[in-house]
């Protein structure tokens, strides 16, 4: 196979923040660097060991940097093997295993991760399992309830007792914990232990499969556990139905291109509990309610006050990041031979989360008799989750279905801890949890349960949450299934089990073939909207899925490509319940950019692709600039704006570190929305939640004002006369009106902040990317890098970084945390991944990859031969 990178762009840096050894070690010493690994308040931190022991020049950890963090050729012998194996890296870290036996496969995809991953593999099982407190202490203990709440662990404890003996997620997950062990065992003989575990002075207990599963629920939560509908309760219930409606539409005003336009099959549901947790099982009635005819049930809905969910959003804002889902987007594509210069399928693929240091992701290629993959994994968990095999190359994006509802349960102060179900009392479920908390006595916690799952708040109105997440399921299965595909048809059926996360599964196939599909369970409930809070009376259960036949999916269109971005997979005319703008607040603006530039372009390359994924044309200004422009003529403008007024004539609507526009554009969109909504804001009262999801304000955006640029920008193009541009009790306003207050405001703006200077506008002057540290350590973070985008253009950066519960303003945070091309006739593979293998500072493959992803260029994909070439690094073996 032959890789050609693409050509790389070059960028002006800042200093990469990192530290002298001496001065790590004093700072990794500290109490409050431990506690702020993950949990957002940095207070309670129990007692650390004494650091002497560990700084010790003959046997402490800082012994020798070269030494203690260089990976260096190794002899290993390991019993749990059934034959010889080889674990092979390159020059920056990039990982290739070799094995006798698929078992054999999985076991050194084990011992790896935990050579290089072990802590953040830790953190991650302890965090779904509730058990931070007991190495964190006291500050943690708030993440322990929720995720004991949750369920995580049960249902990871379900699954794993579901598998058969012979299943063979049971046969990788029992290897994979078997090559975890012989590593931690490995590392506690020779005090070889992670970095931050020697730091900390805790053993790492013993790997097991259910350990597995409970990062895969994780990852699951990360991407699917919302708390949207708790967010825009607050204006479902304020403003009149109809007016709610129109701003917050079902489907997105702006434009929109599903992947999957229809026709659409109309199914019978597909069954599904009522509780999704198990644990939430029917108690026997303890009083019937009376009923005459007429009569309806008590409901809690009409009377709750607006704010009556703010203890709940209180306690999920004080989450560690990642327990609610805030960031999941990615771009992917796929182009059929038709449409590709190479006449073969080619796939494009970009995955966002947070860019952290070490990344979420490790990437390795894996082969053995029954597999042979390429792609990124999950440290904790066997399988890959994107990458190419030999016959296709696959990718996931989010999901825009909800996953998450939350139910409202009637209560009696006379009844403790009972609720109202189809008309009778009934006792909730419980189960008890005893906390380990470092340097303090254990804490109970109690888990409660109504029919629909668990409670997640008593304070006010009682409200239990029903998740898909922890339904049954056997994810690492799918994928193993689907490893051995060879077609489209089989990639497909191998996900018709898939549960959770729903995700859009791209598919680019050796054989010519190009697909999408959309697994994943899609609750339905009759009579409600399951994108807001719904009764807990038994009237809003869960009626049942959307069969997997008719969820969206399409293979080889006519069109010769298909584009999943997290905008809306489906029109309007979909026959069940789906997504509205509102429950995942994202409006496609990437996947209108993807789609046209893909209808728009010739023949389809390996560096086009690349050179595609790197665009940050922003469609918002194509919209809106133009009107504006044009709402201007004749308009009295300061000199001053009439200088935007040309720069702004010749901008490409490109929102880059060095377009002066950009920066001016960020402020005016924010503008336009709060000079268009925000007198009938004020009219209507709507209150705030307490995550500051809805604030409108002239200079900053949020969830409610990110739908509402959709919005505007729609009746700008196609209802200029639309009545809401008419403040209450004001004067007749239209389109062009709005747009000249808008533009006169954001000028002033800018001069107020920025100066009148136009040339200090640029934005890499005031904006960066920061690729910030895994365990929330400031000095750790790699970066500022002069760098400015948007969540609208393809090369997306988000500044959605949180530190000591205040957002770290300037820097983006989050964004594409990997990137893959793949091009079948030409046999280009290229990927490159912001941050290491090795979770380290110490480490040369700390930070590996960022200058590349900076510049735009893809590293070669290697695979087999051409890898034993370069992989000269090499850990052999033997049983």
């Amino acid at each position: 196979m032959t890789n050609q990178p693409v050509r790389r762009l070059p960028v002006h840096r800042l200093p990469v923040h990192r530290l002298p050894v001496r001065r790590m070690v004093a700072l990794l010493g500290a109490a409050v660097l431990v506690v702020s690994l993950v949990v957002p308040s940095l207070a309670g931190a129990g007692p650390l060991p004494p650091l002497g022991q560990l700084l010790s020049p003959g046997s402490g950890i800082w012994r020798t940097p070269a030494e203690a963090t260089a990976a260096q050729p190794e002899e290993i012998q390991a019993g749990v093997l059934d034959t010889t194996g080889t674990i092979g890296f390159e020059p920056d870290g990039a990982t290739h295993i070799t094995a006798g036996t698929d078992s054999d496969l999985f076991r050194l995809t084990g011992y790896v991760h935990a050579r290089q991953r072990l802590f953040q593999m830790d953190l991650a099982r302890r965090r779904g399992s509730g058990e931070l407190s007991e190495i964190l202490g006291a500050a943690a203990l708030e993440s322990d309830r929720f995720e004991l709440d949750l369920g995580l662990r049960r249902a990871a404890e379900r699954d794993w007792a579901a598998l058969g003996a012979d299943d063979p997620a049971r046969v990788a997950l029992t290897a994979y914990a078997e090559g975890v062990n012989t590593a931690i065992d490995a590392m506690v003989d020779d005090r070889r232990l992670p970095l931050y575990i020697t730091m900390l002075g805790y053993a790492p207990r013993q790997w097991t499969p259910v350990d597995s599963l409970v990062i895969q629920h994780v990852m699951a939560q990360t991407l699917s556990f919302s708390d949207r509908a708790l967010t825009f309760s607050y204006p479902a219930q304020t403003l009149p139905p109809e007016t709610f409606q129109a701003w917050f539409p079902t489907v997105l005003a702006n434009q929109q291109y599903p992947y999957d336009p229809g026709p659409y099959r109309s199914l019978p549901l597909e069954p599904l509990p009522v509780a999704a947790d198990p644990a939430a099982a029917s108690t026997p009635v303890l009083a019937t309610v009376p009923q005459t005819p007429g009569t309806a049930v008590p409901s809690p809905t009409p009377g709750v006050r607006i704010d009556s969910l703010g203890p709940l959003q209180e306690r999920l804002a004080g989450l560690p990041a990642g327990a609610v889902s805030r960031i999941g987007n990615s771009n992917g594509w796929v182009v059929a031979g038709s449409r590709t210069a190479s006449g073969e399928p080619l796939l494009a693929l970009d995955p966002h989360l947070q860019m952290t240091i070490p990344s979420p992701w490790y990437p390795l290629e894996g082969r053995s008799p029954g597999y042979h993959y390429s792609g990124i994994t999950i440290p904790g968990v066997p399988v890959p989750v994107m990458g190419k095999t030999d016959h296709f190359a696959w990718g996931m994006t989010n999901s825009q279905h909800p996953a998450t509802l939350y139910y409202l349960q009637t209560t009696d102060p006379s009844r403790p801890d009972q609720y109202l179900w189809n008309g009778a009392w009934r006792e909730m479920a419980t189960h008890q949890h005893r906390i380990a908390v470092r340097g303090q006595d254990p804490a109970e916690h109690t888990v409660r349960f109504t029919a629909q799952g668990p409670v997640v708040q008593q304070q006010g109105v009682t409200a239990a949450v029903w998740w898909a997440g922890v339904l049954p399921q056997n994810s690492v299965g799918d994928v193993l299934t689907m490893l051995r595909s060879t077609t489209f048809a089989e990639f497909r059926e191998s996900l018709r089990g898939w549960v959770a996360p729903s995700m859009t599964f791209m598919f680019a196939g050796r054989n010519g073939e190009i697909g999408a599909v959309t697994p994943g369970v899609a609750p339905q409930v009759q009579g409600h909207d399951i994108t807001l809070p719904l009764p807990g009376d038994g009237s809003a259960d869960v009626r049942g899925t959307i069969p997997f036949d008719a969820l969206p999916q399409a293979a080889d269109p006519p069109g010769g490509y298909l584009v999943s971005a997290n905008h809306r997979e489906v029109t309007a005319d979909y026959p069940y319940q789906f997504s509205t703008s509102y429950n995942f607040t994202d409006l496609g603006w990437r996947g209108q950019m993807i789609n046209e530039s893909l209808a728009a372009a010739g023949p389809q390359t390996f560096d086009s692709a690349a050179a595609l994924q790197m665009d940050q044309h922003d469609v918002l200004a194509k919209g809106l600039v133009p009107p504006l422009l044009k709402a201007l003529e004749g308009a009295q403008l300061s000199d001053k704006e009439r200088e935007v007024v040309e720069m702004l004539r010749g901008w490409d609507f490109t929102m880059d570190h060095h377009a002066r526009p950009g920066l001016w554009f960020k402020l005016f969109y924010n503008r336009l929305t709060y000079v268009t909504f925000g007198p009938w804001w004020k009219h209507h009262e709507v209150q705030d939640d307490p995550d500051a999801s809805l604030t409108l304000a002239p200079d900053s955006g949020s969830y409610a004002a990110e739908v509402m640029r959709g919005t505007v920008l729609a009746w700008i193009q196609h209802d200029p006369e639309n009545r809401f541009f008419t403040p209450p009790g004001g004067p007749q306003r239209d389109a062009t009106d709005v747009l000249q207050e808008a533009f006169h405001q954001s000028i002033a703006a800018m001069i107020s902040k920025y100066g009148d200077d136009v040339a200090a506008w640029e934005p890499g002057l005031h904006r960066g990317v920061l690729f910030a540290s895994l365990f929330d350590v400031p000095d750790l973070d790699v970066g500022p890098y002069p760098f400015f985008a948007s969540d609208r253009t393809i090369n997306t950066g988000i500044g959605a970084l949180v530190r000591d519960g205040d957002p770290v303003r300037g820097f983006a945070s989050a964004g594409a945390t990997w990137r893959l091309v793949v091009d079948w006739g030409t046999g280009q593979a290229g990927t490159v991944m912001p941050g290491g293998v090795s979770e380290d500072p110490r480490s040369p493959w700390y930070a590996t990859g960022v200058e590349q992803w900076l510049d735009g260029g893809l590293l070669p994909l290697r695979e087999g031969d051409a890898a034993e070439q370069v992989a000269t690094i090499r850990w052999r073996f033997t049983p």
